[in-house]
């Protein structure tokens, strides 16, 4: 019986590390993810009326605030 509990021990602190990683690379792609559109964006801004570094700045915070609303909900 001994044998068995630490079995499942085991396997749960495997599920939660897998769980961990999981969570760790969908983080990590969202996070590629904006910065990519930030990225794009930063180039491919069609507007001449404000500096692309002013534009970047104003889609990174927006970004940033999309997020932080997301991770709230």
């Amino acid at each position: 019986m001994e044998i068995v509990a630490k079995v499942s021990q085991k396997e749960n602190e495997i599920i939660k590390v897998k769980k961990g990683i999981t969570q760790i690379s969908k983080a990590l792609v969202r996070f590629i993810h904006s910065f990519k559109q930030a990225f794009l964006f930063f180039f491919l801004a069609p507007s001449k009326s404000t500096s692309k570094w002013e534009q970047a700045v104003f889609y990174v915070q927006q970004v940033c605030f999309l997020r932080s609303q997301a991770v709230q909900k």
